[in-house]
Order: C-alpha cells, then structure tokens, then sequence
C-alpha cells in the first residue's frame, strides 16, 4: 500500500469582503431595493468533515460532566439561557423582542456576517427570501410575521457565534459574550412566542436548527443532544420519514426540505458524538440528497427543476459533508471489523474517494477558501477512512509490517498537516468558529506514537515534529488546559516522543538535534510543577507493561471517571491515589505529573522507541471517553 500522495500547500490569493462595508451599503440603501447579492464566491468548507463515527471534537468543547463544578454551573432556572425557558416560557408577546433588535446597521452587518460565516456551512435557510425579511425588521420591526422573528434572532446570535472577540467589539460595539446572550436569549422567547413546538412552518424550524448552531456552545452536550433530538421529530413531522418529501411537493419545497433535513441528520449526528452515544436512527439517516444548486436557481413559484450544476455551488461544502456522512453510516461497522479483508476494505475508499473526485473535487479551485476547506475536508476524512480500516490493534500480538508503519504514519502526518493549515491560513479566519471545533487530536496522536519507529532524521519525521510544533501553537488548550486528562496525555506522550528521538540520533552519532520551542515550554512546566506541585505517590507494579502503567493511570487521573473505570484500572494493575485532601474533599491530581511520573517510572528494559508497547486498546478508550471516536 502507497500512502496518498501529499499535495503542496495552496497559496490562497482570495479575500472576503468586509461584513461592515456590506453593512453600510445595505442600511443606505435599505428603502430602495431588496436586492440579494449571492455570495458564492465567498463560501468555505470545513476541514471536519463531521460522520456519525469519526468527528473530530475538540474535548474541551461542550465535554459533559456530572461533576459538582458543573452542575452549578449550570443556568439559573429562571435564566433566559435555561433551555427550561424554551419549552415552557411563558412569554408569548413578540412586540416585547422589539428592544432587543439591532439597530440597522448592526442588523445588516449581523446578516453580511452570517451569509459570509455561516450560511455556506449550514444552507438551510433560502437567502433571497430572508433578506428582504431582515430590511422589513429594521423599518418595521411588528410587521414581521413570528417565525420571521425567530429565524431573524437565530441569525444575528449564529452570527455573532462565528465573530471573534475583537471583531465583536470593534464592529458591534460590545463583548461577544454579551451580544451573544442578548440574541440567543431574544431567539429562545420567539421561538416559544411561534410555537416552535406545534408549528409546522418551515420557517420555524429552520429558525431552529439554525439556533441550535450557536446552542453548542451555550447548552452542555447533554442538553444540546436533547434540543438535537427535537429537531429530529419535528423534522421527521414536517419532510416525512426523513428527507423523502410529500407527493405533491413543489420543486422549492422540496429541496429546501432536504436541505433542511440533512442539517439536522449532522446536527444530530454531532450531538450523539459529543456525549459517546452511537446515533439510534440509522434507517432514516439515508435520504435523498439536496441538489447541487445555488439559491438563485430556486424559487418559489418554478414549476420545474432546475438544470442540476456539475461544478461547484453555494451547496458543495454541505453535499460534501453528507456525502461523508452517509458514506459512514453504510459502510463504518464493515471497516472496523478485523475480520473483514483490508483488500476489500482498501477498495470500498477507493471507490468512495474515486466518487468524490470526480463529482467534487475535480473542480475545485483552491486559491478560493470555500473550495480550499472543502478539498481539506474530503481528504482529511478519506485518510480517517484509511486509518480505520489498517488500525494497528487488528495487530495484537503480531508484527505490523514495515510498509503498512510508514504508510499510516504518512497518513496520519497529512491529516495532520490539513488541521494545521485550516487554523493557519488567514482566509479561512471568517470559518474559525467551525475549526476550533474540529481538532484531528485522534490522528495527532496516532503521528506522535508512530514517529517512534521513524528514523530520527528522515524528511517525514522532521516533517512530524514541525507539525507538532504548529499544533501547539494553533491549538493553544492542548498546553494550557490542566484539567482535561486526554490533553495531559498527549502533553506527556509529546516529551516521551522527542525523547525517543533524541535516544535514535544519539545511538547514530548524529549532531543533536534543535530543541522546539514548545519541547521546552512542557519541560520547563514539568520542572516548575515538580517543584512545587504536593501529591500522591503513583504506584506502578514493576512488573507491568509499559502500556498498562500507562492505561492503569490513565483511566484513573481524573476523580470524575472513578466510578467508569474501577474495573479496567484493576484489570489492568497500577494506578494513582484519588482519595481525599486535607479538607477532606476530593484529592485532584495534577494531570500532567500524574502523566509525567507514570512514563518516568517506566522498567529499564522497556524500549520506548519500538512499536511493540503500544497498547491500542488504551488509546481508543482514552479517546472514546473523550468523545473523540464517536
């Protein structure tokens, strides 16, 4: 097996334009015209290609826990952040959200935004019919029908949602968080003010799947996969049995059902990842896919459909992603099982990746952000394909050959690289708020652990470890979040592998090797906690593997998990102290000595640099209860 070949980094030439110059040419010419200007030219395309099995989300994002810290965390009862208020407020009166408005030029801009951000990677809203909506609002804020008003607050909080900080203060006068509260809350009332719960109007619902894009990052996961699960029923009331239509649809109907509907098929897929459940539904996962067209090409009074594009459109970066999706529903269980041939396995992707370069990928051009994002994203999601399917722990107990080492380890070094270039390249800024959640952490890990067995100085290697470097950099909680054990883990692994790596250019007498920055950074913490950190031995039998010192502390760092792994820590030998501090509470460790301690209390005859001791079971339970694998 040849490892994919590696494309050069695209140098990206196209820019977006200004949401606030829209804004102001909007506001000015807001009584004049209800002209839309599509934006299809300023769409991007996630480098998480999300799938049922296999998203990437980062574990600091919405992780849920029942620990005491978060349950008072949680919203007041009366809090207009309360998904409580959602089904059962009480306040029907839309005039009441007329305070809670934009001003226009904030309204234009909060909408510019949205088209620029967000729309292209959620496509269930048809935009020409939703601008002159927006215009209504700022003239005439109670003339807007309710489902109007709810879809309107759903997009100016989707919008604020995907700005950053600065750009929420400098553009619309005020801190993210606050403006975010202000929109989502406004959202919740006229949602409930609609009757979101009764209503059969697509407005309605798409007011709400659009809502729940910012609810990620508001609700805990077990929240959000509740709100997710509504989606599902209400849509499953609306399109009938998932996506297949009504008999007498129209044309515009109909795709924008199925548009609709398979934003809410990810949307749920996303939230099952989040909390480690597999999705339940899977006979109505598949459905008929939206067509490949732009929001021009639609209207509500065509009789018939439209001339289906052959090249990219507004709808490439969501076709894409379904595409992946389905893909995974069919065919996931066949490539995790060992007892399928890898030939048949290799030949399935084969066919799928043959599929999406002649139907996608062919045409695009990466010097445009949307095309760049897409082709990052199918060929991320075909390398985790491959990595499923050639697993090392089919392995256990024998010899994985050399070529299949080096090809998985290529493989993992380019998923990789397309995380590290969808955080670093400043014209996929406008679509951060979708990468900051999509962290390939599975396949940084799966690098890290396989760069052990390349030589030290070899082009790929030295390859691995600038991509380290950049992960840490692009990913700033893997260094500084203490309390996440799958970031402590991978901490530890990184100090573990350039040791290994040193260990290899020393035994060839080659010049030593440029210490990384950030190889010193975890160093010199490591030595800064040692010093001053108090805390309890970690006991590690010394006849235990390496592996299994690793799994026996692993699963235990975090008091949280005590009750989920006391039978796989004593199966497995070894662990740490999680009793009580001197106040008599819960004793927390600090993860990353815990971490650091159990590699340095490794037996002397352990080879650290061969492939032998790595326990694969470990690493997918430590990922699974991160939500990683799911």
């Amino acid at each position: 097996m040849i490892a994919p070949e590696t494309s050069p980094k695209p140098q990206i030439s196209a820019s977006s334009s200004s949401p606030a110059a829209a804004a102001a040419a909007a506001a000015a010419a807001a009584t004049q015209t209800t002209q839309f200007r599509t934006s299809g030219q300023q769409q991007e395309y996630s480098c998480l290609l999300c799938s049922d099995l296999w998203t990437f989300q980062d574990p600091s994002v919405n992780k849920s826990s029942s620990s005491e810290e978060d349950v008072a965390a949680d919203p007041e009862p009366n809090s207009l952040l309360d998904p409580s208020t959602l089904l059962f407020s009480s306040i029907r009166d839309v005039v009441n959200l007329r305070d809670f408005h934009p001003p226009p030029m904030h309204a234009f801009m909060l909408w510019q935004t949205f088209l620029q951000n967000v729309n292209p990677l959620s496509k269930v809203i048809h935009a020409p019919l939703v601008q002159p909506q927006v215009i209504e609002a700022s003239k005439d804020f109670d003339s807007v029908p309710k489902p109007s008003v709810a879809l309107l607050f759903a997009i100016y909080a989707a919008a604020v949602m995907s700005l950053k900080e600065e750009d929420c203060r400098s553009q619309l006068n005020g801190p993210k968080t606050v403006l975010l509260s202000r929109y989502f809350s406004a959202c919740q009332q006229a949602l409930a003010a609609a009757s979101f719960m009764k209503s059969r109007s697509i407005v309605t619902l798409q007011a709400f799947v659009v809502f729940l894009l910012p609810a990620r990052q508001i609700y805990d996961a077990q929240t959000f996969w509740l709100l997710a699960g509504i989606a599902v029923r209400l849509g499953l009331r609306m399109a009938g049995q998932g996506g297949h239509g009504l008999s007498n649809d129209s044309v515009y109907n109909s795709q924008l059902r199925r548009r609709l509907w398979r934003q809410i098929v990810w949307i749920d897929g996303r939230s099952h990842s989040q909390i480690g459940v597999r999705p339940s539904l899977q006979e109505i996962r598949i459905s008929p896919l939206p067509a490949n067209l732009n929001d021009a090409d639609i209207n509500p009074d065509m009789a018939e459909m439209p001339m289906v594009h052959k090249g990219p459109t507004e709808m490439t970066f969501c076709l894409c992603r379904y595409e992946v999706g389905e893909f995974m529903t069919l065919h996931a269980r066949k490539l995790h099982d060992p007892d399928v041939p890898v030939r048949t396995k290799d030949q399935l992707i084969d066919q799928f990746e043959s599929h999406m370069e002649d139907t996608y990928l062919k045409y695009l051009d990466s010097a445009i952000p949307l095309h760049l994002m897409a082709e990052g994203g199918v060929r991320s999601a075909v390398c985790k394909l491959r990595l499923m399917a050639h697993h090392p722990a089919q392995y256990k107990g024998k010899s994985m050959p050399r070529a299949e080492r080096d090809m998985l380890f290529a493989i993992s070094v380019q998923m990789v690289e397309y995380d590290v270039l969808g955080k670093s390249t400043k014209a996929l800024d406008t679509f951060s708020w979708h990468l900051d959640v999509a962290f390939q952490i599975d396949a940084f890990v799966f690098m890290l652990i396989a760069s052990r067995t390349q030589a030290a100085d070899s082009p790929m290697t030295e390859r691995a470890w600038r991509l380290v470097s950049d992960m840490y950099k692009y990913r700033p909680a893997l260094l500084e979040d203490g309390r996440n054990e799958l970031y402590a883990a991978v901490r530890a692994l990184t100090l573990r592998a350039w040791e290994a790596r040193e260990a290899d250019i020393a035994r060839k007498d080659l010049d030593p090797l440029a210490v990384p920055n950030i190889i010193s950074e975890l160093r010199e913490r490591k030595s800064r906690k040692a010093r001053t950190a108090s805390m309890a031995s970690i006991l590690v039998p010394p006849d235990a593997s390496a592996l299994h010192q690793l799994a026996g502390v692993a699963t235990q760092v975090d008091t949280r998990y005590n009750d989920m792994n006391q039978n796989l820590a004593s199966s497995l030998g070894g662990g740490i102290n999680t009793g009580t501090d001197a106040m008599g509470g819960p004793f927390i460790p600090d993860l990353d000595l815990q971490f650091d301690s159990m590699f340095s209390n490794l037996t002397a005859d352990v080879d650290v640099t061969g492939w032998a001791p790595v326990d694969w079971d470990y690493w997918n339970a430590l990922l699974e209860r991160n939500n990683v694998l799911q």
